[in-house]
This record gives structure tokens, C-alpha cells and sequence, in this order.
């Protein structure tokens, strides 16, 4: 009111934003947009001056009375608008290259240190590395030296070969000529508070679409999980995350499905979905079901219509054939597993409302549509059919353990 700006019913834009700024003349007006960081500013005026920062979130303008506090960060840089935490690893034309200070001193007269060997811009640049900062336990001459012999700026404490380079692959000090590769992870993965959700789904396909095609159906969803508790244990169930193997069999499972997985995000850090072709098949599922039953907003790393990767908050759905890329069929032998594990065929079209408690002999082979098979495993099927001992069939038990 004092600074005669109306706000309109929307609330305050660019221009009102302006018109503060042109009121508060001796300040400098800064908003950031919420979720950046500090990366981001939706308005910075042009005058000099103390900054009177701002955070825009959901229409509001909230004061930030601390950049690093806000931003989750050690310190922050007002001039390139970047959060960092080491002091050293932040370069910009507003800090001084001598004595690491902001703003950047004035190029007087060059003075020497003779305890670090560097050249600083005057007296005051001088002063400043000389000096302990409020956040550094030692000061900049304390930190760094420059050598005597080869000029290069190098790390108090650390052993210095004239000629040498820090290779960022090899993390050592090497010969500037040197050979190196990737080096091996071994680091031990983070577990703690990490839960694995295994699943695979089973569909109908009943109702015909306009173009001709039968609308896959999910009736049944079997998954297994475990956690840092119980994952190398046999145990059925585990103390912190409870039932590891569950059976859903109903009509639309996806929603129990789901409804578990949110409830046991709650309990845990983050909850890795994984699914064999996922990307193509079940994850879509539980996608479509996020977008219509739920207010969730999934975060998509998309190829095509397949899904490499879908984040709802701390739940992380991921693809296991982007880690093993053959069939489930192949997988045994490619680990050799042997002849001990083997994944079956089903009759897939047997699969309706119709035959749910299926108790009968096995059905012919058109049921397990093998025209859609790869022809090497069309052969053998069509072999083993003829070969077959079995003559009966239970279609929920079976359905329940292929899956």
C-alpha cells in the first residue's frame, strides 16, 4: 500500500515485482523458485544493494532470511547462483583466485607469502588468506602452498611429485602420461532402509477392442519382497517388512497392489518395484492406475511408450530386463542354474472369468498361442506337447506358480 502497487485477485507477477523493486530502490529484490535449490530465480533485480531474497512456493512469497539454510547447502553463490559445500571446488569471477574471498580484490600491488610461496592482490588479499573464516577451521594459507619448483598450486598434508596429476578415474596422484581404466566398484551397496518388491502379473483378455485386439485384463498379481533384515534368510516372514511372498487374485489387483506399496513407503527409505518387462507390460498397469485412481504425480524416464524408469516420491519402479536383457526362459542357463529351474508355458487364453477354477484335462495347444512364439520355442513346445505325461490340469494353482 505504501509503495502504491495493486495486487491483482491472481497475486503478484513480474510486473508488481517490478514496481517493488523501482519503490525499494537501495535493495535488490531476489526470487527463487521453490525445488531448484537456488538454481532458479523467477525475478533478480538490477539495483545494487543488500538482497532481500525471496521464495516463491504454491503463489506465496516466503522470506528466506538464509541462502544456505533454504538451499540445504554449506555456502552459496549469489553471483552464479550455485549451492556447493568445499570452498576449493567453486570457481567464479566473484571470488578472488588469491585468497578465495567475495567479492574479488582489486588487482593493487602483489605481496608474497612466504609461508604458502603465493602471490595475493595487495594488503587486504593478503589479510584475508592469513585469516580463519567462520565456517573453516584452518585458514587458506594453512589449506595450500604453491611449489617452489614447478609453481603448481598443490594441498598442504599431501605428498607432491613435481610432474604429477590427480586422476579423477584412478583417485590417486599419477604421470601426467599415464594409462588408466574404469575402476571396479567396491563399494558395499546401501541397503539400509531399501526394500525390493519383485511382481508379475497375469491378465485376461476377454473383451474385444474397436480395433480388433482382446484388452489385456490384470486377475492376478504375485510378488515377493524383502529388506535389509531378511534378504539372505529363507524366512517367510520377515519382522520388518512381514509377508514376503502375497497372492492377489481378483478381478483388478492392481489396486491392493498399489495400496501395499504405499503403505510400505512409510516404512522405509525407498521401495524398489522391479517386474521382468515392465516397461512394456506390468508397470504400465500401475501406471495407468496412477494417472486415474490417484492424485500422485509419477516422474517418467520414457522410451517411446516403455517405461525405463517411473518415481511416485521414495517408490521407484524399474525394469529387470534393462539389467538382464534375454527372456526369463534364458536366464537359467545364462546363470547355470541347470536343468533345475526351468519357466513353463501356460495356457494364457485359458485365462477368463469362465475357467477361474479350472479342473480338467490339459488343454490343446492353441491355447497357449504359439504362433506368437519365437519358432525355437514353438518347436519345442510343440514337441514336448506330444511328449507330455501330465493330463490334467488345475488352472489357479498353476497360473499362481508360473507367475
Amino acid at each position: 500500500r505504501v509503495a502504491g502497487v495493486v495486487i491483482p485477485e491472481e497475486g503478484a507477477g513480474i510486473p508488481e515485482l517490478q514496481e517493488f523493486q523501482r519503490y525499494l530502490s537501495d535493495y535488490r529484490i531476489v526470487v527463487y523458485q521453490y525445488g531448484s535449490k537456488g538454481r532458479d530465480m523467477i525475478f533478480k533485480g538490477s539495483t545494487e544493494g543488500p538482497s532481500l531474497n525471496l521464495l516463491y512456493y504454491e503463489g506465496h512469497y516466503n522470506v528466506i532470511t538464509s541462502l544456505t539454510v533454504a538451499f540445504c547447502c554449506i555456502y552459496y553463490c549469489e553471483r552464479c547462483n550455485i549451492p556447493y559445500d568445499h570452498k576449493n571446488k567453486h570457481r567464479c569471477g566473484g571470488t578472488c583466485p588469491a585468497c578465495q574471498q567475495s567479492p574479488a580484490c582489486p588487482e593493487d600491488i602483489a605481496v608474497t607469502c612466504s609461508d604458502c610461496q603465493r602471490s595475493f592482490r595487495g594488503r587486504q588479499c593478503y589479510d584475508n588468506h592469513r585469516s580463519q573464516g567462520s565456517t573453516e577451521k584452518s585458514s587458506v594459507c594453512e589449506q595450500i602452498r604453491r611449489c617452489p619448483d614447478c609453481l603448481k598450486v598443490v594441498k598442504r598434508g599431501r605428498t607432491h611429485i613435481c610432474g604429477e596429476i590427480y586422476c579423477k578415474i584412478c583417485n590417486a596422484h599419477v604421470p601426467a602420461d599415464h594409462l588408466c581404466y574404469m575402476q571396479p566398484n567396491t563399494g558395499k551397496p546401501k541397503t539400509d532402509g531399501l526394500l525390493f518388491v519383485f511382481y508379475d502379473l497375469e491378465t485376461r483378455q476377454e473383451k474385444a477392442q474397436e480395433d480388433g485386439s482382446l484388452l489385456h485384463e490384470p486377475n492376478l498379481c504375485v510378488f515377493k519382497q524383502c529388506c535389509d533384515t531378511c534378504h539372505n534368510t529363507p524366512q517367510k516372514i520377515c519382522s520388518k517388512c512381514g509377508v514376503r511372498l502375497q497372492i492377489l487374485r481378483c478381478n483388478y489387483p492392481i489396486s491392493p497392489f498399489l495400496y501395499h506399496l504405499i503403505t510400505m513407503r512409510k516404512k522405509f527409505k525407498q521401495v524398489v518395484v522391479m517386474a521382468h518387462n515392465g516397461q512394456a507390460f506390468d508397470h504400465q498397469f500401475c501406471l495407468n492406475y496412477i494417472l486415474t485412481q490417484t492424485n500422485l504425480t509419477p516422474e517418467l524416464i520414457m522410451r517411446g511408450t516403455k517405461i525405463i524408469s517411473m518415481v511416485v516420491e521414495n517408490v521407484k519402479f524399474l525394469d529387470s530386463l534393462n539389467y538382464f536383457p534375454m527372456a526369463l526362459s534364458k536366464l537359467p542357463k545364462a546363470f547355470g542354474l541347470g536343468d533345475n529351474f526351468k519357466k513353463g508355458y501356460f495356457p494364457h487364453l485359458l485365462n477368463t472369468a469362465a475357467n477361474a477354477n479350472y479342473v480338467g484335462p490339459l488343454p490343446a495347444a492353441n491355447y497357449y498361442d504359439p504362433d506368437n512364439m519365437k519358432p525355437e520355442d514353438r518347436s519345442k513346445f510343440l514337441a514336448g506337447m506330444r511328449n507330455i505325461k501330465t493330463t490334467s490340469l488345475t488352472c489357479s494353482a498353476t497360473s499362481s506358480n508360473i507367475a
